[in-house]
């Protein structure tokens, strides 16, 4: 990885399993979506909601929106009428304050990381690459910077979906425009 891309050669690479090489993909699709959500907070882009942000708002959404759904059920069948007018009146907030409060347990209870960048070192941290020059070269990058610098992640993110692509048997042929003459 010096300035220019390099395509794996065809050399003997581990052969994957299907299953394998689907894993390694969607690993790859996960650190391409942290590198990107990163680099978007980074340039103050506050639309994206930070990993456990977004995870707790889906959370208390859905406890809310159940127990809304329950709440309408139940009105729907005649029960609530039965409830006394008081009880009736204290329980209209409560599908909310149990959505706020799961909100608020999956911020202090979760083990998903605060930041994007923190969720794209957790992700780069788990995989293991079948390009360990490429890898080793993305360390040694990051190493000197003191940064993850998203244009190498995204060099390294090319050439470890080609080494996967051709150790799965997936890659496409590239010899049509590699001998072309021009």
């Amino acid at each position: 990885m010096t300035g220019h891309l390099r395509l794996v050669d065809r050399v003997e690479l581990p052969v994957d399993s299907g299953e394998d090489h689907k894993q390694r993909l969607r690993a790859l699709r996960n650190i391409e979506r942290a590198m990107i959500r990163s680099e978007a907070r980074a340039r103050g882009n506050s639309s994206v909601p930070s990993p456990i942000g977004g995870q707790a708002l889906v959370v208390g959404a859905g406890v809310c929106l159940g127990l809304l759904s329950i709440k309408w059920l139940v009105d729907g069948a005649g029960i609530w009428q039965l409830i006394l007018k008081d009880v009736r009146q204290h329980l209209l907030w409560l599908p909310y304050a149990a959505g706020f409060f799961a909100s608020v347990a999956v911020m202090l209870k979760s083990e998903t990381p605060c930041t994007w960048s923190d969720a794209l070192e957790q992700e780069l941290a788990a995989y293991n690459p079948i390009a360990k020059a490429a890898y080793q070269e993305l360390q040694r990058r990051t190493r000197a910077a003191g940064f993850l610098d998203y244009s190498y992640v995204t060099k390294w993110l090319l050439l470890e979906r080609d080494a996967v692509e051709s150790a799965a048997g997936l890659r496409r042929a590239r010899d049509t425009f590699l001998n072309k003459k021009v």
